[in-house]
């Protein structure tokens, strides 16, 4: 049903609309993300994604006359509340024309009236104080606050930080380059010191491969995993296939490792190669974007660090560094111990209850396994 405004509307994305869609995002990223980006997302959100079901809608386009000015995605991610199964829906792309802006609330308003838990995991500034206005909670715990960072390439990682100064400074910024040099290379010489101290650990007894695809195993370990906590989205096998492979994109972007012990699996971790163009130049770094973890030790995160290590240097590209958010304790021990640098972090996390029968859904770490899994961070380069 259309919801008509003077001469704009509201209507629920029809997959007639897709082709015209994916060229308004590709104008409003100014080409930096094609309209063919666009498609293979639109199909991996809704066609392929195992938690689509009917009567939920795929995002709301703000029309005048037959113009699309605005658009506000609505992903469906199945989670366990509680320990029952229900249907999360998160926001994505929320792009309206600058001369529409007064009316971008309009494609708002029916992503709020949606019986569901609702999140938005990518929110700038200002969309955050428009959330605060309707009951959102922002979710902060320590691995939003806080991204660890391990450099592996001298000259790549010093010139990365140049740019970033470079973005800032308007002149004098060559003069640090020196400095840079000299503190990254004095850090590289520190992390090779704790690598030799973390090889005393013993972790002949684990083994750490990349997989390309997730088997059957993953449903009795995730049915393990679930019950530790009230809040955690769907981690199956068929869920976890989606959110890692299901589509070509993914599938050359992004990178699992499993951890066994002996033919018992302990978890994986995934991560993402992300490209970033500073003051004309490309720079690569491998970004962690979730894990789970059924049993968790220091040998066990010390192969785990090492073997992200090696794929990083074994990447066509030359990867700047590693960019980390360690979801447990002992995880975060492991990242201390193995010569990781910390910044303060830049993600947001969002969340609203608007189930009329749950409880008040938990924020404590030790009750909300939310990761950067848990939205559409996931599903972006």
């Amino acid at each position: 049903m259309d919801l008509v405004h003077e001469k704009n509307r509201v209507k629920v994305l029809d997959t007639t609309e897709y082709g015209r869609l994916a060229i308004f995002l590709e104008e409003q990223s100014k080409g930096l993300v094609s309209r063919d980006f666009w498609q293979e997302r639109f199909h991996l959100w809704w066609e392929s994604n195992p938690s689509m079901e009917k009567g939920i809608s795929r995002g709301w386009v703000l029309y005048h006359g037959d113009e699309i000015v605005g658009y506000l995605g609505n992903i469906p991610i199945k989670y366990s509340i509680c320990g029952k199964e229900n249907l999360a829906c998160s926001a994505c792309s929320w792009y309206v024309l600058p001369t529409f802006r007064n009316k971008s609330i309009e494609v708002l308003i029916p992503f709020l009236k949606q019986d569901r838990l609702l999140l938005n995991t990518t929110p700038i500034a200002a969309v955050i104080k428009i959330l605060d206005n309707f009951n959102f909670k922002r979710y902060t715990p320590q691995w939003i606050q806080k991204d660890a960072i391990y450099p592996l390439s001298i000259t790549q990682f010093s010139n990365y930080s140049l740019g970033k100064v470079q973005k800032k400074l308007s002149k004098g910024y060559i003069f640090y380059k020196p400095l840079f040099y000299g503190v990254v290379c004095l850090f590289k010489f520190y992390q090779n010191s704790l690598r030799n101290f973390t090889k005393l650990f013993n972790t002949k007894k684990y083994s750490c491969l990349e997989i390309q695809e997730f088997g059957n195993e993953y449903d009795t370990l995730y049915e393990q995993f679930k019950d530790r906590y009230r809040l955690t989205a769907n981690r199956s096998a068929l869920h976890l296939n989606w959110f890692f492979f299901g589509s070509k994109q993914l599938k050359e972007t992004r990178k699992v490792l499993e951890v066994r012990d002996k033919e018992r699996i302990l978890g994986y971790v995934a991560f993402k190669k992300v490209k970033e163009e500073l003051a004309g130049n490309s720079f690569f770094y491998f970004e962690m974007i979730d894990s789970m973890f059924i049993e968790e030790n220091m040998p066990m995160y010390f192969l785990l660090l090492q073997r992200i290590r090696g794929l990083a240097e074994q990447d066509r590209d030359e990867i700047a560094f590693l960019k980390m958010n360690p979801f447990t304790k002992k995880f975060r021990k492991a990242i201390n111990l193995s010569g990781f640098l910390w910044k303060k972090g830049n993600s947001n996390f969002l969340l609203r209850n608007s189930l009329s029968f749950s409880p008040e859904i938990p924020t404590e770490d030790t009750l909300f396994y939310a990761t950067a899994l848990d939205g559409d961070r996931c599903f972006f380069p």
